[in-house]
Order: C-alpha cells, then structure tokens, then sequence
C-alpha cells in the first residue's frame, strides 16, 4: 500500500476538561490552538456541554491552547489559567496527543460607555473593538492578541463583554458610513489611543468616544525648475508625532488624502528614491518636524490646493575605521527622532542622503545580534552612555554633503559566562543580551560558541543586568523560559555587573537546570506521604491512545509542596491492546528516550519510579508501538526542592538512556555490563548512587533467546551481592525495574547477568544521590545489599490476604527511628493473579499496589516504604491464592 502524507505526520489530539463557574454553558465555549507565542490561531473546536474537549492537530511541536468565551460572558483564558498569552503554560506536543490539559475559566470583564456621531449616522453600521497587544517575550513586533466586539445601540451605547485581566484600547469601526475609524483617548491615531487596564471580573463604564468626520487634502508637489521630478510620499503626523493618513504621488506631484483626522498636524514629504535628488522635507519649508508648521483641518473640512515645494537634498559622508565589518550609521534629529540611517561599505565609507536643512546628531554602530562587538557612540567618539545630547551637532544644508564626520571605533567592556541546558550540559548557539540598569546603553545580544561560552561585547561604562534566550531561532527553546545574571529567573533580583574602563567581567554559570534555586541543606530530601492514588484512567471516558501524554497534577496533592524537585511513584499499566513502553518525564519537556513501564498485550504491569516535577506536573505518555492502555498512579512520596548539599541528598535530572547493551548483541550469560556513570552530563564527581530504570530486554544472540533469570547492579569493583534487581522470563516480554546503584571509585556501576541465556541491558538515569553518609532527616543511606525475607527458606508462602512482617530499623545496620525502607519486593510462584502491598506496620492498608502478577510468574518491582512505629513494615498477599515474596533492601531514609 503506497504511504499518505497522514502515515508521516498523523493527527493527533489535545484533550482536557473546561471548568467555569455555575450555570455556564460550556457548550458556547470554543477551544484554539497555535504554535507557541504566535498569533496564527488554528480551527476552532467546540466544547461539549460536561466541558471536555478535543482539538485535532498536525505538525506542532510546542504550542499553546486558547479557550474563547463566546457569548458566556466568561474571560478569554489560555492553558495556565492566564488571560495573556505571554504568560501561557507551553505545551510540548512533538506530534504527539496530550491529556490532562484542563482549564479553569474565570468570569469576564466588561467595558462600556456611549459612542455618539454627527447627525444621521446610521449606528448600526457602527461597532466598538476592544483589542489586547501580544508581544512575544522572545522578541518581534506588537500583534493584536484578542479581539472582542460589541455592536452599537440606537442610542449609541455600547457593551463589550468577556474580557480578560489585561489591557485594552477601544476603536470604533465606521463601517460604510463614512467617517474615521477612531480611538478612545487618541482619536484618528492609534498610537496615542488610551490604555484601559482591567481586573479580573470588573465592569468599566462610561467609556465614551465621539466618533470623527474625515478632512480631505490635496495639491500638487512642486519641483524646482530645470530638475527632473521623481515620485514621492505625502505623510500627515498627528501632534504626537505619529502618521495617521499618508499616499504617494507619480512624477506629475498630484495627490490626494481623503480621509484626514480633523485638528492639528503636520506634513512631511520628498522622494522616495534612496540618496535621490530630493530632500525629505516638513510643510512649508523645515527639515525637522519641531520646525514644521502647524495646520489644522476642520471636521469636514476639504482643503486643496495645498501644494508642497521639493527641494534639493542634502546628505552627510564620512569614513569608520577600526572595525573589519560593516558599521551602522544613523541620522537623528533635534528631537532624537530617528530620521535615516546606512552601513559602511568595504572601505568604511558612508553616504546619507535625502535630508533636509538642520542640525542632527550622527550615532555609529547601533547594537544588533551579528554586528560588531564595538562601542557605540556619537559624534565625535561620545560614548553612547554619556546620552544623545552630548553627542556635536552636525549641520546639514539644502543641495550640499557635510563631509568628513568620521568615527574610529573601539571596543569598549565585556561580561563572559557559559549557559547549561536543563540536562547541566553546555548549550551552544544560545542568546543572551546585556541591559543597562539605567537605560543609558542599548541593550547588546551575544550567542554562545559550541562550548556554551558566551561574550557580550562593546559595552559602555556602566551598570548591566544579563537575559537570556531572548533570540529564540527555534521553537524548542521557548519553554527554557529566561535566566538572569546571579542564575536567577526573577528579573528583579538580577545579579548586576558594573563596567568601568573597558573591562571585562565574568558571569559565571547561568544554568535552566539550577536557575532560582537556592542551595540548602534541607534540599533533596525524601518525605514519604500516606500513599494515595493520582489518576486512573479507567475511570475516565478514554484509555490512553498511543504517542500520547497524560499530564498528572502532583503539587497540592497528597501533601506534595509546589517546589518538590520530584515524587515517587507506582505506575501501573492496565489492558494494553498491544505491546510497548511508559515513559515518564517532568511536565514541559518534550518525551525522552526512556521506559518506565514495559508491557505485553493485556498484561497488567506495575514499576516503581521517580519522575522529575517541573511547575508541579509530570507527563506520562505511551511511548509504545500501537494500542491503548489505562494506567494507575499511586504516590509514596516526593524529595524536597532546591540544590542539595548535604551528604545522601537526592538530585533530580532529566531522565535520559545511559547504556544499552543491545547495541553490542546484548550481555552474554555470566557476562557483567560495566558502565560510566560519572562525566556523563549532569552527573557530576559528588555522585555517590544513581538511581536507574534497568530494563532486561529480550533478544536472539548466538542462536539463543533470552530466557529467564534475573540482573544484579552493584558498584563497579565490589563483590556481586547475593541479590537482584530485575527478575524476568521472556514470556512475558522487556521487564524493568527501578535500583538505586551505589558508583564505584572509577565512576561505574556493574550490572551481572545471571541467567542461562543472553539479554538486553538498558540502563536510564532519573537521578543520583549525593555521596557521604547522610545525617539529616530525609537523607538517604546507601547499604550493601541484603535479603531480609525469602519465604522460600525461612517459611511456607505467604496466605491469601495474609501478612508478613519485615524488621527494618533497629536491625540490619539501620538505626530506630528511620523514616522509610528503600527495598527491592519479589513475588515468585504466585498460586493465582494478584498483587502485593508494602505498607508501614500497625498501619492502614493502602489502596494502592506494589507488584502486579499472573500465576506462575516472578514479579519484581523498587518500593519506597514508610516504615512503622515498631521498625517493621508490612506485605499484603492481596490474591486469591499462596505465594511466594523476597525481599531485599538497598537502603533507608533517615528519620
């Protein structure tokens, strides 16, 4: 069958629930997407009436989701809760569906007021826009953001309704009568409108705009006699300075404005060839728009014959030297509005034409990305931060080049530092810009080499903040956000860095991994919580599609704080229709490469792990080849936020795949896979145990299949202990595992196969632990690992329903008073399907479950368990038959 264009990008979908407030119809809602900080809204889908919704989607990788009120009256929001697309959560989508993403819509703001017009104006033709202004905070220009309209009443009153807290201006389309569109507090031009600034939920009145009749002007541009004419522009300025109307005219000078604001204003005019022959000239006869002569048009009022006198150009020249690239040349004027501006050419010469009479200010070397990293100044060699009036004024006559205004660039102060990634690698190609605190330089932008350093160069004396990620080139850095000098993400609590005298000074570290954190003792430090169940899906309309991404809400949940750096959880995995895998990473990252939980069709598969939390949420996404899967999420506890200092603190990363014996045809029987730990990016030499998903995979090597048997991970260079980590039987398919691994002293982790047969050893990092011992509550100590219970040797199996009780503190090398029981729990020949729970002794029995099996098969699964009052935990055998539970433990939590 020949391959559509559906088989290589395929729809997928975003889906959540709307909530609003009693008694909206949530029907009346509609749902957007667009690519992450753009205004290109897709197709607008309906949302049902219990609020769930479904956008389809193609081709995106981050974006962001717009739920409009429609006539409910309730505030435009965007995912995050926010009315300012700005200020919108980022959603990773990679071409992948999304679930979870659920939206709260709070009641709108309304605006209201009279609008009145001349006599028979028709006002229904009449309709009143309020408009909010998206500026990406990744750069570019202004674009409208939302847009609501309100039809105006016979007696000119008006109703705009569902805004969001935000800032509007107000416009009044004139539709076909005939008069200016105009703005509320700014009239005919738009620049100088009134901003209204509104709180969720507030009701503005007597916002009232009297709408304008248009002037006309025209006449006739007038060459100087024997030059040959050339076309032209015709620009009229209100009294702020800002053009609201503007035509052009042919080589015959006639033109025509019909649609002219009434009131004051100026005219500017000339040629519009590059360094022509005609000068830009303001009406009558002035060079500047302070020496304009003011006029004023009369509501109505049509005025012709104003004609408009050209004149011949004047121009400035001159020569930069001490730059190898070219510099940029700009003309202001009296005042300091920008008026025209060039580059240098090969040589370092320059030519500004097309000006008129006057006195200007010459400023070289504007700063942007790829110029050069050169001071800028103004004639002749003021530093740009001694300010525009400092700078000599250069005189420019009617007909005549001012030549020799020349400048010899240098090169002024410097801050350096290096910008990591999330994963604490060095990110290359990456932005980062200099601001002066007093806005006495321009701001100047550098992009990091392929090491991750960076020089912001041509920097006047002065005091700078730094920011990063403020060219974005690609999507994907969007959600990094922004980090400041000091690694910091609040702007006002920028590090600042003072140049004098050229000098350079280092940033240091600016890292999206550490930024905003502080380092503290009490980081990294486990805290077990009464388990408790976050989501499963089986009780929701849908299972979980393939190539889609559940978003779990972590923080304010089961005790979670909003600053915990990552939660530890069972994740289980229900009637999958086909095989695959679960990966698990922290909400705003786009999915790894990672499994957690690997399944075969209609298995039901559970695995302990430790996921990342990033802005309280985490994602779990069936990573698998084909089919639906319902999954269980039941927390047993989270590690503190900030950067971890003390010894046996826990350090959250990015999860990503650190070996993969299949590669090499897998690890023999017998074989140990070694594999460096410390150097890879972000494990630093302070590594004293990884914890690690470990994976047994089935492959065919030597004309042998995997069998069955388990893996045992240990520090590189010690006795293999007599315990495992991963149990599994290629019956039933790739079976991980969670293990925290002490390092050896050459940085490595070992792992022994100790089956009959080969496998597949793949081995993914979620995190580490500080080396030492720790000492503190909530650190973790590492043990050599021991078996405290096989019911194979010490006992009959465990009953149905039955009990067993495991000394922990107190014994063992663990000391009374521990908090929790770091354990690896082994059910093997189970008499019938069930699961087992580990639950602290003289507790509650949790509805949650530790290991999931079928009959006959040997289930391992890493458990954090409380442990009780009398240093005991305990084991539930919650099937219908005997079996048989091992259990060995790595480590402890200390109290």
């Amino acid at each position: 069958m020949k391959a559509t264009a559906d088989d290589w990008n395929p729809v997928k979908y975003v889906e959540g629930i709307i909530t609003g407030p009693p008694g909206t119809h949530l029907d009346h809602l509609k749902v957007q997407l667009t690519d992450v900080q753009s205004d290109m809204l897709r197709t607008a889908e309906p949302v049902s009436a219990d609020g769930h919704f479904r956008v389809p989607y193609t081709g995106m990788d981050y974006g962001n989701l717009l739920v409009s009120g429609g006539d409910s009256g309730l505030a435009t929001t965007w995912y995050g809760d926010v009315a300012r697309q700005e200020e919108a959560t980022t959603l990773p989508l990679s071409n992948r569906g999304a679930q979870g993403i659920d939206v709260t819509m709070a009641p709108g703001s309304t605006i209201s007021g009279t609008v009145s017009a001349p006599p028979g104006t028709d006002y229904s033709q009449l309709a009143v826009v309020a408009s909010s202004t998206f500026v990406s905070r990744y750069g570019g220009v202004p674009r409208t953001a939302v847009e609501r309209t309100a039809h105006v009443a016979p007696d000119g009153s008006y109703t705009v309704t569902g805004l969001g807290a935000d800032s509007f201006t107000l416009r009044v389309t004139p539709g076909s009568s005939g008069l200016l569109e105009t703005w509320y507090g700014g009239g005919a031009d738009k620049k100088a409108a009134k901003s209204l600034g509104l709180q969720a939920g507030s009701h503005t009145t007597d916002v009232n705009i009297s709408l304008l009749t248009p002037s006309s002007v025209s006449g006739r541009a007038v060459f100087p006699p024997g030059s040959t004419p050339e076309a032209g522009f015709v620009r009229i300025y209100s009294d702020a300075g800002n053009v609201v109307s503007s035509t052009t005219f042919g080589e015959d000078g006639a033109y025509s404005l019909p649609q002219v604001p009434a009131g004051p204003a100026r005219i500017s005019f000339g040629g519009t060839t590059k360094n022509g022959a005609f000068a830009t000239m303001w009406y009558p006869n002035a060079g500047q728009f302070a020496a304009a002569g003011a006029l004023n048009f009369g509501q109505g009022e049509k005025r012709s014959g104003l004609d408009l006198l050209m004149a011949p150009a004047g121009a400035l020249s001159g020569t930069v030297t001490g730059s190898t690239s070219p510099v940029s040349v700009n003309l202001y004027d009296s005042l300091g509005r920008f008026v025209r501006g060039t580059t240098t050419d090969a040589s370092g010469n320059y030519l500004i034409g097309n000006t008129g009479p006057g006195a200007y200010k010459v400023r070289f070397n504007e700063p942007w990305q790829y110029g050069p990293s050169l001071l800028t100044q103004y004639y002749p060699g003021v530093p740009e931060n001694e300010g525009y009036a400092k700078g000599a004024d250069v005189t420019v006559a009617l007909g005549k080049t001012t030549s020799g205004i020349n400048a010899a660039m240098t090169g002024g102060g410097s801050i350096t530092g290096l910008i990591q990634s999330r994963a604490g690698s060095p990110l290359g190609y990456h932005s980062v810009k200099a601001m002066a605190t007093n806005g006495s330089a321009d701001e100047r932008i550098a992009t990091t080499d392929p090491s991750g350093r960076f020089v912001v160069g041509g920097l006047a004396d002065g005091d700078y903040i730094l920011e990063t990620n403020v060219d974005v080139y690609t999507s994907y850095l969007i959600p990094l956000g922004k980090v400041y000098s000091g690694n910091v993400r609040d702007r006002q609590q920028a590090q600042v860095m003072s140049i004098r005298n050229g000098q350079t000074i280092d940033a240091g570290t600016l890292s999206y991994d550490t930024a905003g954190l502080k380092a503290s003792p009490a980081a990294g430090k486990f805290v077990p919580v009464q388990p408790a169940r976050l989501l499963d899906t089986r009780e929701l309309s849908t299972p979980l599609p393939i190539q889609t991404s559940r978003v779990v809400q972590v923080s304010g949940r089961a005790g979670v704080p909003a600053d915990a750096s990552a939660v530890a959880l069972n994740v289980t995995v229900t009637d999958p229709t086909s095989y695959g895998f679960v990966a698990a990473f922290p909400f705003g990252q786009q999915s790894t490469n990672t499994s957690t939980v690997n399944f075969r069709e209609r298995q039901t598969v559970a695995n302990s792990i430790v996921v990342p939390v990033h802005d309280g949420r985490i994602n779990l996404e069936n990573a698998g080849y084909d089919g639906n899967l319902h999954l269980i999420v039941d927390i047993a506890g989270y590690f503190t936020g900030g950067i971890p200092t003390d010894s046996g603190a826990y350090q959250a990363v990015t999860p990503f795949r650190a070996a993969d014996s299949r590669g090499t045809l897998g690890t023999r029987s017998g074989e140990v896979f070694d594999i460096q730990m410390i150097g890879l990016a972000p494990l630093p030499a302070e590594v004293g145990a990884v914890v690690v998903n470990i994976t047994a995979a089935n492959i065919y090597r030597d004309n042998v299949h995997t069998s069955h048997g388990h893996l045992t991970a240990y520090a590189s260079g010690t006795s293999r202990p007599a315990t495992s980590n991963v149990n599994y039987d290629w019956t039933t398919g790739d079976t991980p595992n969670l293990a925290i691994v002490p390092v050896g002293a050459d940085g490595k982790i070992s792992i022994a196969n100790t089956s009959p047969g080969p496998v597949g050893i793949v081995v993914d990092v979620v995190g580490y632990f500080r080396k030492g011992a720790g000492s503190t509550p909530g650190a973790f100590e590492s043990l050599a690992p021991k078996r405290l219970l096989d019911t194979r040797t010490t006992a009959s199996p465990l009953d149905a329903n039955a009990d067993a009780a495991v000394t922990i503190s107190g014994a063992n090398g663990i000391p009374a008073g521990a908090k929790a029981a770091l354990i690896n729990l082994t059910v093997t020949d189970p008499t019938s399907v069930g699961h087992l729970r580990a639950y602290p002794s003289g507790g509650s029995l949790p509805g949650t479950s530790n290991v999931n099996f079928e009959a006959t098969q040997t289930r391992a699964s890493f458990s954090v368990v409380p442990i009780g009052p009398d240093g005991k935990i305990a084991i539930r055998n919650t099937s219908a038959g005997r079996s048989h539970v091992i259990v060995d433990i790595v480590g402890y939590i200390r109290g």
